[in-house]
């Protein structure tokens, strides 16, 4: 059977997911770009010290932003691999397997166990 990719409900919400995460990016960079002329202003930088804190601001957001994108496709298929290593750990050591028949125990909704107990304590 042939995999389906993303419905297009899917589709719209993570576009809408990317367009809030650019958006946010411009944001941060503004701001940052901001910052760093107001301190340089006021600091009294000069003009090749500023580009290169406004040079610097630019790499680290972009290097931020490519950890996000590898990140965020790492964690959609994390579980794959987490459930494999979880398997070959339990076939590296063998194991003696519990008969479920061996264990008598009940279950009880906790209004049931509650007045159970109330009954027991009331005896006493």
């Amino acid at each position: 059977m042939a995999k389906q990719g993303p419905s297009t409900q899917q589709r719209a919400q993570q576009g809408v997911v990317w367009l809030i995460f650019f958006r946010l990016l411009l944001a941060v960079i503004a701001i940052a770009v901001i910052l760093v002329g107001a301190v340089a202003q006021s600091e009294g930088w000069p003009a090749a010290q500023e580009e290169r804190a406004v040079y610097f601001i630019f790499v680290f957001i972009f290097l931020l932003t490519l950890f996000y994108l590898f990140a965020m496709r790492w964690i959609r298929n994390y579980y794959r691999y987490a459930d494999h290593l979880f398997a070959a750990r339990l076939n590296l050591n063998s194991y003696t397997e519990l008969n479920p028949r061996r264990f008598d125990f009940s279950l009880y909704a906790s209004g049931e166990y509650t007045q159970m107990l109330e009954r027991e304590w009331e005896e006493d």
